[in-house]
């Protein structure tokens, strides 16, 4: 017997691991433990998660090590293993490692496409009913056979394929598909490689050199790197005329960031031998120093050499693809499928075409499979494969990355895409330790810079990622796919000015690359200019008609002209693609129907799941949904939270949760890239130090300054009252862009504050004659806000009138009758709401807004049947019948009142101020245990309970029911026990109910976060408990702390007062009065004082 711990032997060869991996479905335990026993029995060393995983072990670390270590995989096949998400990955990285995989049919059922993916042309076994001895038998032969016959891998991309190797299993047939250029290339091979692959003076296999060779190749395969490039190494120097390990050799140091020597060894072979496989590898190893010219050159010297090297035809095809020439790429692949139809060099290509050429991702996966299975422990195509841009999901590119990386810790390639994708998960230590690695194998190299600016970007240091990437621009030779690299780090910090810098360079040197030529007209749309966006689709549709993207960007062109009906059409009988789907949802949207943009977004992500735009598309559906639940999980489930956090952040802050928005954002300091958005965000929160703190690198490191983002910091320093630095950021936001009409409206505004009226209405008058014009009336209407809250009613309502003849919309009409109302212009408010009524005759919002003005101007009864008309137009709207319970119970109308607020609690549940204000008039009208059950609600809603809990206290307090407030207080204390607002109102309630002595240790407790609030509270406290002394020196303590807080000056007088102590109380009101010099009470107080301290004096104020 083995001893313990020792490696199980099996048909001579030692396991690390089980020999049998056991992959089912969980409903099918029972059965699977029948087999385990039968296969255990019979000497096999078997593993299933239901009995080996030991408590306290993470489950999925046990199950994937368990997997990566077995000799075999034996898949338990029934109904329900085929539906199993689970089963599907077990048996995906199980062929991606290249472990055999035998399934065991223990019900009648056909294979689920994606297991047909996985095991076409792998033979099943059966074993439906009972598990007999002879079915036992049958699957240990085979498990045995397998283990102790484990066949040799696949060929590399120079190695031509041996005799019955290299070639993948027949992919299933798909349906046929649109196709742009590649009709002749099959979606699936179906024949063996031919004979052209194969070398013409292929030896014996009993000579040495093949053996030899062989066993370099085992190396090579086995992750032994160094040995296996001692032996080709040795081969060459015996035999230096061996192609085949001089290929090999050439490919390994390539792998292992030395291109340069790899070129060195392919010219020195050339020199032996013009052979064609050396000079493909000559190109690979050129390709890898971007000289893609030079390396274009030898492939077609290749192919001119061996027209019948298909693998030779591949490479050619991706170079020809990479540097865009389409036309050329299509001609060689299919030349390529023809010749060597299997080969997963050939594989590889087609994938990246079937994704380029067809946006086809289902057949590009296919074909990727197909190389896997081809080559399952060949290292480079794994890492070609992970640097396709075409699989599903962009942490299964990781996976592969992270495998190559395992097998070969020189593999700088495999070390800079990790980085970049460790960046978008936002682990930015790993990302920089894979950034390190990539710089010590190769600090020079383009694609390693790029990584670097990308790392340096994600962690905010704006000013190293412009150094990089300006280097990169500016350089000499450096490849088109990462130049269009470059111009997605650009635009992630909101330079389109040196986006259409790239751009341009790109389409001078290959017009014919239609990827950056949509590129650049999807930027164009951004910036509105239609007609430039228009005509770069224009030339792509021209060569690619059917080119879904095209299409797709063509259609969203159509939308932004309001054109709903063509946009339609144009993807009407399309595939469904990633942004076809993505094109639809905004059809819906423009036609008001959210819910079919989620269904059509959510179809889009379960294409791609980590593409930013369709989860950022879902995420904002939802929030119009109101489907906060769905909401929070559709950010959960995002593979790359990098890309989904500031939209979270966003949604969080337009479904009224800003204070978790915050939190959000206090996090991302020092962590995490955070650009302008972020300072966007931090503006709309009111977290104004975080806008200036996460603008200060993008100032500092001299990157592109949006003139949006100007004019933020402008807003941050206007309402913090630094005008100064205002008015410079304003005029900063107009340099970049002089028709900035935020930055133009907000500067006149501040300069209205500031008494300059003058250029205030010239940068006004500016606003409205921009060179795009005043389409909508935005701009009149802006202007008239701010005329009408600088008091200028006249000219405010030339610019309301100007913005009505442009056809004002449904919330301007609101915006400027509320700024009417607020300068007391009421005639001129009920003249644009009627006028806006006639246009929107539906709007609830301006039917409130109406009962508002009626109700200032003492028309109650009008104002009720202007919310009466708003409730018969929606029924089930919770903000009319708030309106309609307030106005009810201002009336008097208490009943009525009552089932008005109690159906809009109904309706808006999660809404904390409609919670509120029921609950305050649930305590007013006496009912209290129908508070304590809203207030109960509340407080289970929301993390922080203050912007509420005032008002309630304070009902509670105003109608005798401070026994209630207590209770409310101690409820939220026990849920909030830091809370100071808490403290304060436990104390306010105690000094209520006449418990002086419990009030005052609450009150001293939030003393330090409200000293003038506390002070009144605990002065008239101790005051009613006759300490008079206390009293005072905690009125003057809290004068002391904040001088310009008059309510405490008022407290300390009136006591004073109280006490007889009037010089005291002239001396307080004399402070006062310096704070506060135009006081309403000032002279009234000063009379009465003196009357009483002398009889005669006047007042000095």
């Amino acid at each position: 017997m083995a001893p313990e711990g020792a490696a199980t032997r099996i048909g001579g060869k030692a396991m690390n691991g089980s020999d049998v991996f056991f992959c089912h479905a969980h409903q099918d335990q029972e059965v699977v433990g029948r087999v385990y026993d039968a296969l255990a029995g019979r000497g096999l060393q078997c593993w299933v998660s239901f009995r080996d995983i030991v408590p306290g072990q993470n489950y999925l670390k046990a199950i994937m090590g368990a997997l990566k270590s077995c000799g075999v995989v034996l898949l338990v096949v029934s109904r329900h293993s085929n539906e199993s998400v689970h089963v599907h990955r077990e048996v995906a990285n199980a062929t991606m490692a290249g472990i055999p995989v035998v399934p065991v049919l223990v019900e009648k059922v056909e294979l689920s496409e994606e297991l047909q993916y996985s095991l076409v042309n792998v033979q099943s076994l059966f074993a439906y009913g009972p598990l007999t001895d002879p079915i036992v038998e049958q699957i240990v032969r085979t498990l045995r056979t397998i283990l102790g016959h484990r066949r040799p891998q696949g060929p590399g991309v120079g190695q031509p394929a041996e005799p019955g190797e290299g070639k993948a299993p027949p992919l299933p047939a798909k349906p046929e598909t649109p196709a742009v250029r590649l009709e002749n290339v099959p979606s699936r091979p179906s024949v063996p490689a031919p004979d052209s692959l194969i070398p013409a003076n292929r030896e014996d296999p009993s000579d040495q050199l093949v053996r030899e060779r062989a066993a370099a190749r085992e190396m090579d395969l086995s992750d032994d790197i160094d040995g296996a490039m001692a032996a080709y190494r040795r081969l060459l120097s015996e035999h230096p005329g061996d192609v085949e390990s001089r290929v090999a050799l050439a490919g390994l140091l390539s792998e292992c960031a030395d291109p340069e020597g790899a070129e060195a060894l392919c010219r020195e072979g050339l020199r032996i031998r013009d052979d064609a496989r050396i000079r493909c590898a000559l190109g690979e190893a050129i390709w890898h120093q971007y000289r893609a010219e030079e390396a274009i050159a030898e492939y077609r010297n290749a192919v001119a050499l061996a027209p019948g090297l298909g693998p030779a035809r591949a490479v050619l095809a991706r170079a020809l693809l990479e540097e865009g020439d389409p036309d050329g790429a299509i001609e060689h692949l299919q030349e390529a499928h023809r010749l060597a139809p299997a080969h997963p060099v050939v594989l590889v290509a087609s994938a990246q075409a079937a994704e380029v050429l067809e946006e086809d991702r289902e057949r590009a996966s296919q074909l990727a499979r197909g190389a896997l299975l081809g080559a399952p422990r060949d290292r480079s195509v794994l890492l070609q494969l992970a640097a396709l841009n075409m699989v599903e999901d962009i942490l299964e590119n990781g996976e592969r990355y992270r495998a190559v990386l395992r097998r070969n810790p020189r593999a700088f390639v495999a070390a800079a895409g990790m980085a970049v994708i460790e960046s978008l998960a936002e682990n930015a230590s790993e990302a920089k330790c894979l950034l390190q690695r990539a710089l010590a194998l190769r600090p020079d190299d383009p694609l390693v810079t790029l990584t670097s600016a990308f790392v340096h970007f994600c962690s905010g240091d704006w000013a190293t990622t412009l150094q990089k990437v300006d280097r990169l621009v500016n350089a000499g030779g450096v490849p088109l796919s990462l130049l269009r690299e470059v111009v997605w780090i650009f635009g992630l910090g909101g330079d389109s000015a040196k986006q259409h810098r790239v751009y341009r360079r790109i389409l001078d040197y290959a017009p014919q690359m239609f990827q950056a030529r949509l590129g650049l007209a999807e930027l164009l749309l951004e910036e509105g200019n239609l007609r430039r966006a228009e005509a770069e689709v224009g030339r792509v549709r021209s060569r690619f008609p059917d080119l879904p993207s095209a299409r797709a960007l063509e259609a969203r062109i159509r939308l932004a002209e309001g054109a709903i009906d063509q946009a339609e059409s144009l993807l009407d009988g399309v595939r469904s693609t990633l942004g076809i789907l993505c094109a639809k949802a905004a059809i819906c949207k423009a036609r008001s129907d959210v819910p079919g943009a989620t269904a059509a977004y959510r179809e889009a992500l379960s294409l791609e799941p980590s593409d930013g735009g369709a989860r950022r598309g879902l995420m904002e559906c939802l929030v119009l949904l109101r489907r906060e639940g769905e909401f929070r999980r559709a950010f959960a489930d995002a593979p790359l939270k990098l890309v989904a956090r500031m939209d979270f952040i966003l949604g969080l802050i337009d479904l009224g949760n800003e204070e978790e928005a915050a939190r959000e954002l206090e996090a991302l300091r020092g962590r995490t890239v955070v650009g302008a958005n972020a300072c966007f965000l931090a503006y709309r929160v009111g977290r104004h130090d975080l806008c200036k703190e996460f603008a200060e690198p993008i100032l500092a490191g001299q990157a592109y300054v949006s003139p949006d983002l100007h004019w933020c910091l402008g807003r941050c320093h206007h309402f913090e009252g630094n005008s100064d630095a205002a008015l410079e950021a304003y005029s900063k936001a107009l340099r970049e862009d002089p028709e900035h009409l935020l930055a133009l409206t907000d500067s006149a505004r501040l300069l209205h504050e500031l008494g300059d009226g003058k250029t205030a209405l010239g940068l006004l008058q500016r606003a409205a004659t921009t060179t795009e014009g005043d389409k909508d009336g935005e701009v009149h209407c802006l202007l008239a806000e701010a005329l009408a809250l600088a008091g200028n009613s006249e000219d405010a309502w030339k610019s309301a009138e100007a913005f009505v003849s442009l056809g004002g919309g449904e919330e301007g009409y609101d915006r400027l009758a509320l700024a009417f109302m607020n300068c007391g212009e009421f005639e001129k408010a009920d003249q644009l709401l009627e006028r806006a009524l006639v246009d929107y005759p539906e709007s609830i919002e301006l039917r409130r807004t109406k009962a508002v003005s009626l109700e200032r101007q003492d028309k109650a009864d009008d104002a009720l049947r202007e919310l009466r008309l708003a409730e018969d137009l929606q029924p089930d709207s919770g903000a009319v019948h708030v309106s309609l319970g307030g106005l009810l119970d201002r009336m008097g109308r208490l009943s009525g009142a009552r089932g008005h607020l109690l159906k809009a609690w109904k309706l808006l549940p999660a809404d904390l101020t409609v919670g509120s204000v029921v609950g305050v008039f649930l305590v007013k009208t006496g009912d209290l245990a129908g508070a304590r059950s809203v207030f109960e609600a509340l407080l289970s809603r929301s993390e922080d309970p203050t912007p509420w809990i005032w008002d309630c206290l304070a009902a509670y307090q105003e109608h005798s029911q401070a026994e209630e407030g207590i209770e409310l207080v101690r409820r939220a204390t026990s849920l909030h026990p830091q809370l100071p607002d808490l403290w304060l109102w436990e104390g306010i309630l105690l000094g209520t109910l006449g418990r002086h002595e419990d009030a005052i240790k609450p009150l001293r407790r939030s003393s330090e976060h409200f000293p003038g609030l506390a002070a009144i509270h605990l002065g008239n406290t101790l005051s009613a408990l006759g300490r008079h002394s206390e009293a005072v020196q905690e009125f003057e303590s809290a004068i002391e702390k904040d001088p310009s807080d008059t309510s405490v000056h008022r407290g300390l007088i009136s006591m004073l007062r109280l006490r007889s102590q009037w010089a005291k109380a002239e001396e307080v009101l004399d402070q006062m009065l310096e704070v506060e010099p135009d006081a309403p009470d000032a002279a009234e107080l000063y009379h009465a004082i003196r009357s009483k301290s002398s009889g005669v004096g006047e007042f000095r104020h």
